[in-house]
């Protein structure tokens, strides 16, 4: 799986999991300060999917129906950027390529999918 962190994802997240051989992207080095729409677009002409910390992205997936590979969303505002990325890399290991056309929250205690067709 391929993905792309919004701006919203503190930048040693993405080095610890590219550290973890995580193929990952981030909106801030290739399009900085895109709207929620272009990296929606962005990443599904790549076949990426969006890792990201801003609900927004739900009401883009499931009220307007913008299409996308897949949504990650991490709930986890008042942990440390370590105990994130610690979270976000065990979630990634369990979803493998389970999260294609999902919209996943995780936060510290579950992960929750929900289709987005």
């Amino acid at each position: 799986m391929r993905y792309l962190a919004d701006e919203n994802i503190e930048y040693p997240i993405i080095t610890i999991l590219r550290e973890n051989k995580v193929d990952i992207l981030a909106v801030r080095e290739i399009m900085r300060g895109a709207t929620d729409s272009e990296i929606i677009e962005y990443a599904l002409k790549n076949n990426l999917l969006i890792i990201t910390s801003d609900k927004d992205f739900g009401e883009l997936t499931f009220r307007l129906k913008k299409p996308s590979c897949g949504i990650i969303l991490l709930r986890n505002p008042e942990a440390e950027f370590k105990e994130k990325a610690e979270i976000l890399l065990a979630a990634l290991q369990k979803i493998g390529d389970n999260a294609l056309d999902k919209f996943i929250v995780i936060d510290k205690f579950k992960i929750r999918f929900r289709s987005m067709e």
